[in-house]
């Protein structure tokens, strides 16, 4: 078993005698001065790290195997001499080194060398005075089992460091006395492929690499969205070997997963059009492309995939656009051609005790064996996740990685990497907080039991930042001045100096729309964005009166004007007369419906009005009519509903409120609150976004419903704090369905109790 690197002895910095061998072309020779100038007074001793990183600390997740603690996290700081991430973390793994390259905060390209002590530290632009980091250096192994790193420059030529070390002598050994002899450099934009050829291609994002034919390839995406790949020589200083354009349009980074048993180099990619399309390199310069997404219908992903592969089978996974689910797509080699299979893997998590998230940003992906582990970040809430499978069975384990973490477990940024030696999976990721809390928790407090609402034991606390408002922003937000009073602020502040780690839910109740607008999917997304960007706003100003902590979630709660339910259940009723056979509707705001349109008519209080799927034809955007046999006049009762319409109010009302939040502060993770019923009918469990439902107590706890992995709460209302029964209402949220990670209670006011109360 591996141990936690905290634990590993720290060795001093190894000694670096460098001759570096230039293969730089004029457009660096000025970064590489400049990097000299300023390198000129530090040699090679540690570079000084703001006493607050602007980047991410690099974090490892390594699993034990054991059941009480399943994960540990560490925090690789110290290793890394106080330097933080602007990007990544990449890695390689190869006889037990581990590799894990980054981009520091202030640009540089570094790595770390783990898995046998002492660990070692390299900022290869303090030795090497290197071009500033665009994004992630990727590191590889070469052919001749040299270390290479390959990244994007801040000028976007793509540069290639190699270390050569002495004859006989491995790669970053360890071995006493040893020094590098030597580390080349190359700018692969500037060299030519023949005097009549030269490169000239630019990249923008990251780059990915890999070994083919005793060759190295290169995979970029330039700034014009074409993927090229650069052929490499093993010898040093390199010759470039072909650099062809191999896609004209192409959204993501590119992903190597090797060659298989055929000795055909693959890449995938992810087209303009979200589709994953894999190449193949038959030879030379030949590259094939298959339409994975257009050959088996599979949604369309996000700009990130990523890849691993044994002799005879590729594994690609990536995120659905829509979704957020993790897709995974595998093809198998037979008789030279690739049979593609895929498996919606969040899905297939979704009938377990712990179902999976959505996940969003860079994934990873390792084997062992049969064992296949993708790791990514959960989507719209930080935590580390790894979906698993092994002997790929129709069944995959959700495990969140954060939460089994240990005491320094942490969210993570969106950039995750994996490494997979003796079958133990370790996860790197650039750290962001502590996870929340889990557990059962309280929902309004009284006022008069803040101060020991923590000392009591409760982790978890809710809150109302503010109800709707009939007009902009449509949520109630608090005046500067009197920020410190609200009671958003207050649940933080209770929190904060608590010292200790609470889950934090604020809910804030938006409006629907009102009598003067029209009820339509632009309408609910536009009050929900600016209702997002009003209390993100808010948030964001806590820090100003003292309060360095954020809720954990910010969640929209449609229970606002014109009907304390935001007009989400339903198109109000103004009027309903009936007369000859023909029922005039007319409702308080204009609608869409047209002519034709299958509706329903509710909470009339008459038998005959409650009408399902019947056609009407619209008369004025405040009005239609429909057959029906009622005759006389009803005011201000009633609900026209239409199923399709109200989900496509429901998918505005969270992209509005994601996309509100995030124009502001993209750290702030939005989530929603509905009820079982429209959870159920609205589509809500295929919407990306995390969910607190709504569930009441009523005595013998609520009705079961069926629902996905965005729940991760049940918030309960009706409990009742008497002796007794308590815990009886504290237990149900330890079985399924009721399971969810950060549920709470409301106790019927004025009732307070504490978690231990019988």
């Amino acid at each position: 078993m591996r141990v936690s690197r905290v634990s590993r002895a720290i060795g001093a910095a190894v000694g670096v005698c460098v001759s570096v061998v230039s293969a730089l072309g004029p457009s660096l020779d000025a970064a590489a001065n400049l990097s000299t100038a300023n390198a000129a007074n530090s040699s090679t001793t540690p570079r000084t790290v703001a006493s607050t990183p602007s980047g991410l600390p690099l974090y490892e997740f390594t699993r034990t195997g054991t059941a009480n603690l399943p994960w540990v996290a560490s925090s690789l700081v110290k290793l890394t001499r106080g330097a933080t991430m602007s990007a990544g973390p990449r890695t390689v793994e190869r006889q037990g080194v581990d590799i894990v390259a980054f981009a520091t905060s202030t640009h540089d390209v570094s790595f770390l060398s783990t898995g046998t002590v002492p660990t070692t530290y390299l900022d290869l632009t303090t030795l090497l005075a290197l071009p500033a980091a665009a994004d992630a250096p990727v590191p590889f192994y070469d052919s001749l089992g040299r270390l290479n790193l390959v990244y994007t420059a801040s000028n976007s030529h793509v540069v290639l460091v190699t270390n050569t070390p002495l004859s006989a002598t491995p790669v970053l050994s360890h071995a006493v006395g040893f020094v590098h002899r030597e580390w080349i450099v190359h700018d692969l934009s500037a060299l030519s492929v023949s005097s009549s050829r030269p490169a000239g291609f630019l990249a923008a994002g990251q780059l990915d690499a890999t070994v083919s034919a005793n060759n190295e390839l290169i995979a970029l995406r330039t700034p014009a969205g074409e993927l090229v790949c650069f052929r490499v020589s093993a010898q040093r200083p390199v010759t470039l070997v072909s650099a062809t354009l191999v896609a004209s349009s192409v959204s993501s980074t590119p992903s190597f997963v090797g060659a298989l048993s055929d000795h055909v180099a693959n890449v995938a990619a992810v087209s303009s059009s979200g589709h994953l399309v894999v190449y193949r390199n038959l030879t030379g310069e030949l590259w094939t492309a298959t339409d994975v997404t257009s050959q088996l219908k599979t949604p369309t992903l996000t700009r990130y995939v990523a890849g691993a592969k044994t002799s005879s089978v590729i594994y690609l996974a990536g995120v659905s656009q829509a979704t957020g689910a993790v897709w995974l797509s595998t093809a198998t080699l037979a008789k030279g051609a690739l049979t593609w299979t895929s498996v919606n893997v969040t899905a297939a998590t979704a009938n377990n005790a712990a179902p999976g998230p959505a996940l969003a940003g860079q994934l990873a992906v390792t084997l062992t064996g049969t064992y296949v582990s993708i790791g990514g970040r959960a989507a719209d809430w930080g935590n580390l996740f790894e979906y698993a499978n092994n002997g790929l069975k129709s069944t995959w384990i959700a495990s969140d990685v954060s939460a089994a973490g240990g005491i320094n477990a942490r969210t993570v940024g969106a950039q995750v990497a994996a490494v997979d030696p003796g079958g133990k999976v370790n996860f790197f990721a650039g750290a962001v907080s502590s996870p929340a809390t889990p557990g059962v928790g309280i929902y309004d407090v009284p006022s008069n039991d803040m101060s020991h609402v923590i000392s009591d034991g409760w982790p978890i606390i809710g809150v109302t930042g503010g109800l709707g408002t009939s007009g902009s922003p449509w949520v109630q937000t608090t005046a500067t001045a009197s920020i410190p009073y609200s009671p958003d602020f207050q649940t933080g502040s209770v929190i904060q100096k608590s010292a200790k780690r609470t889950t934090w839910l604020s809910f804030w109740t938006v409006s629907g729309p009102s009598a003067t607008e029209t009820v339509s999917p632009a309408t609910y997304q536009a009050h929900a964005f600016t209702a997002g960007a009003a209390v993100a706003k808010q948030i964001d100003q806590y820090a100003n009166f003292g309060l360095n902590l954020k809720p954990d979630w910010v969640i929209l709660d449609p229970e606002g004007y014109p009907d304390l339910h935001s007009q989400m259940d339903g198109i109000d009723v103004a009027s309903i007369k009936g007369k000859a056979g023909v029922v005039t509707v007319t409702t308080v705001s204009s609608t869409p419906l047209t002519t034709g349109t299958k509706i329903n008519l509710i909470y009339t209080g008459v038998g005959s009005l409650n009408i399902s799927n019947v056609p009407i034809t619209v008369t004025s955007p405040h009005s239609f009519t429909f057959t029906g046999s009622f005759v006389g006049t009803l005011n201000q009762t009633g609900k026209v509903t239409n199923q399709s319409l109200m989900r496509a109010w429901w998918a505005a009302t969270i992209t509005g409120w994601r996309n509100g939040i995030t124009s502001v502060d993209p750290s702030l993770n939005p989530g929603i609150y509905t009820e079982m019923s429209q959870y159920s009918t609205m589509n809500i469990a295929n919407q990306p976004m995390p969910v607190f439902m709504a569930i009441a107590w009523g005595g013998g706890g609520p009705v079961a419903i069926s629902h996905s992995s965005n729940v991760l709460g049940f918030i309960e209302f009706g409990n009742r704090c008497i002796s007794g029964q308590v815990q009886k209402q504290l237990q149900m949220f330890q079985s399924p369905p009721w399971n969810a990670l950060y549920n709470t209670v409301q106790f019927n006011p004025p009732g307070y109790c504490t978690p231990h109360t019988p």
